[in-house]
């Protein structure tokens, strides 16, 4: 309504009144003022159309203001209550909302919780009201599989929801909620060739320094000789570069800071690290001499650098070449440049901050086949006699 406390001190004759604003904002929600020539009342509804949640009443204006103003907190309580109610615990969407409230899910990196979060949403929308006594009942696995199937257009996304959905009810099992894992050695979809085979070429990383500024071309060296995640490129401080022990020690985010990746510290990284700094100082900077927000801004600075550096490419096929590559090749392509030199497993295990045994597995996953076979064929060819 467009009308000001007709008791207000601050009200003239003929001027327009206007309601005071509201002692809360809560999103979505309705509020009325209606007067009458005996009292005003205030009412709230969770929307526009929606239930009532409270109601206030004064005498004068003044006082059912006032009265609004009191009773805020139990208003926000009551609208709380009612626009969000809290998901039964015997449904999937309150296993769910557990699982998000769970040292399990907020000890995980801040990248795989937002990565997750779209798919505990996807799996709310289609399990949500589903009792946790028909989540583990026969005919369960069957509707999984349909739901995972019918996202097969993006096979990627398929799974990733696929994974989610049985890391909750893995948890749920856990915590003894649930007796079994209905989505437990579910088939992934097909995602495809992957990227394992998409590298960053060295006259590629030449055409990106050189349209890159100094600070992200600084930045991309040191990616191109530790293939560190964005993330933790953009926080690797100089404490976290041990001179004397010859390496890197960076507690990877991804992790959870349990492990680390230990990159050595070899001539060509070293000159790209450049005068040490203060031992918490950020060690990659942009341009302008700050570190970098996070690892988004890095990415958004790559993307740009990358359109001018396609300019300067000699070849339509170069150009073409290089702009379907992703900030996240130049780890696989240190990945394929490690083992093609000989590393084993073990060594890229510690290099990289993976699990102990899950060498082979990301060798398959970031490993150039293609490059990898050639770098095998050399190590045994007969090398000609001089």
């Amino acid at each position: 309504m467009t009308s000001s406390p007709r008791n207000s001190p601050s009200s003239t004759p003929g001027s327009p009144r206007l309601t005071p604003k509201a002692p809360l904002r809560l999103p979505g929600a309705h509020r009325v003022v209606k007067r009458s020539r005996v009292a005003t009342r205030i009412f709230w509804y969770a929307w526009r159309g929606g239930p009532q949640v409270a109601a206030f009443a004064g005498t004068t204006d003044a006082e059912a203001f006032a009265a609004e103003s009191a009773g805020a907190p139990a208003l926000a309580a009551a609208w709380s209550d009612t626009a969000f109610p809290k998901p039964s615990a015997a449904t999937f969407e309150g296993l769910a909302a557990a699982f998000r409230a769970s040292p399990a899910f907020l000890s995980l990196a801040p990248s795989t919780r937002a990565l997750w979060g779209p798919a505990i949403g996807k799996a709310v929308a289609t399990f949500g009201p589903v009792s946790l006594k028909a989540m583990q009942a026969p005919g369960i696995r069957a509707r999984i599989k349909q739901w995972h199937a019918g996202m097969a257009a993006t096979p990627r996304a398929a799974n990733i929801h696929l994974q989610v959905l049985g890391r909750i009810l893995e948890w749920g099992v856990d915590e003894e909620r649930l007796t079994r894992n209905a989505a437990r050695g579910i088939a992934h979809l097909d995602e495809g060739p992957g990227r394992a085979d998409i590298l960053i070429t060295e006259a590629e990383f030449k055409a990106l320094c050189l349209a890159a500024g100094p600070g992200l071309a600084r930045t991309l060296e040191i990616l191109w000789h530790t293939g560190l995640r964005r993330q933790d490129l953009v926080e690797l401080t100089w404490a976290e570069v041990d001179a004397r022990a010859g390496h890197i020690v960076r507690r990877t985010n991804k992790s959870g800071g349990r492990r680390a990746a230990c990159p050595p510290l070899t001539p060509a990284l070293k000159k790209a690290l450049g005068r040490r700094g203060a031992p918490h100082a950020r060690v990659c900077r942009r341009d302008d001499g700050n570190p970098w927000t996070d690892g988004r801004q890095l990415r958004k600075a790559f993307e740009a650098a990358k359109v001018r550096a396609a300019k300067t490419l000699k070849t339509a096929g170069d150009k073409a070449a290089l702009m379907q590559k992703h900030l996240h090749d130049f780890r696989g392509t240190c990945i394929t440049r490690g083992y093609a030199d000989g590393a084993s497993d073990i060594d890229m295990e510690i290099r990289m901050g993976w699990a102990p045994g899950e060498g082979a597995a990301m060798r398959a996953i970031y490993g150039s086949q293609a490059q990898l076979a050639r770098a095998a064929a050399a190590r045994v060819r007969p090398r000609k006699k001089a």
